[in-house]
């Protein structure tokens, strides 16, 4: 495997494992909060109820980072397939473009 190509495909699995744990992150975000609101509804004990904010603070934090890390991997992942266009036939540019169009539309 030539250079370029393995260049390609590592930047491709950071993309793809940034975008994994985005999703992941969001989903947690989400659960979290839902679960704080159901503990305040049902009354639950305030330092319970705080425990769990914080939990869910520390999930909201990491989704801007996590967003940030993303943006950089695919302006790279960019950057390396307009360098080595000459490889577009290969199937690890093919995945790296597919890659790249489900990655940006999540973001």
């Amino acid at each position: 495997m030539s250079e370029q190509l393995r260049s390609i495909t590592i930047k491709t699995g950071i993309v793809r494992r940034l975008a994994k744990e985005l999703n992941m992150y969001r989903e947690e975000e989400k659960k979290e909060k839902e679960k704080v609101q159901k503990m305040k509804d049902s009354e639950a004990d305030p330092y319970d109820i705080k425990y769990a904010e914080s939990i869910m603070n520390e999930s909201s934090a990491m989704v801007p980072d996590t967003e940030q890390r993303l943006k950089v991997a695919i302006k790279d992942l960019t950057s390396c397939l307009e360098e080595n266009q000459s490889l577009e036939k290969t199937d690890e540019f093919q995945a790296a473009t597919e890659m790249l169009e489900n990655a940006t539309s999540i973001q």
